[in-house]
């Protein structure tokens, strides 16, 4: 073998072992998450005197995985909430949009693959308020609420997860101009979500 051939065999190698340092780094992290997570949302509050119904939701949300046990999320959450209807009453409509930040502590309880999280976070997000008269539309300004929940992960295939959790929310308070009055929304409620996520 000529020395001319020893830098380009030198250069080949430094590139393999790059190529397999960084496929062996990505395989053993998977830090990174996508989560798709349906909900159910029992309100806590009441609007007008009127009690609200059970309303739904949806979230999609990315999560990387900072240090072992705790783990930032970040997305996009959609909820829809409204009164009873009743005979000769009006009808409303809330519909929350917005975005979504917050963290999570693991809590490996025993050495099972089954996981428990602690989870705290806020919402960055306005409510749009509807009504059978579209004069009384009405939509509130970007606010920051928080949420703070628990949640289980349940591996089901190589990279999914099952993630069901339990969190409380809470919105801060807005004046909303209903029927010529001022009336003040502060929406609670309790959502139950039972989501999907892919971790790679």
């Amino acid at each position: 073998m000529s020395r001319k051939s020893f830098p380009i065999l030198r250069k080949t190698c430094y590139i393999v072992l790059l190529i397999l340092s960084f496929t062996i780094t990505c395989k053993a992290q998977e830090r990174w998450g996508v989560a798709f997570r349906p909900q159910l949302n029992f309100p806590t509050t009441s609007f007008m005197d009127t009690s609200l119904r059970v309303g739904n939701g949806l979230e999609l949300e990315v999560t990387y995985d900072v240090l072992p046990h705790l783990t930032f999320y970040t997305g996009f959450h959609w909820n829809q909430f409204d009164t009873d209807e009743r005979f000769n009453e009006e009808h409303i409509d809330f519909n929350q949009a917005g975005y979504i930040f917050g963290g999570r502590l693991r809590l490996p309880f025993n050495k099972s693959k089954i996981g428990y999280y602690l989870s705290v976070g806020t919402i960055y997000s306005k409510i749009r308020l509807t009504t059978d008269i579209p004069l009384d539309h009405e939509e509130t300004a970007y606010k920051l609420n928080w949420q703070f929940g628990a949640g289980v992960t349940i591996p089901v295939f190589e990279h999914w997860i099952f993630v069901p959790e339990l969190r409380y929310r809470s919105s801060s308070s807005s004046q909303i101009s209903s029927n010529a009055m001022e009336e003040t929304l502060n929406v609670r409620f309790i959502t139950i979500s039972a989501g999907a996520m892919y971790r790679f």
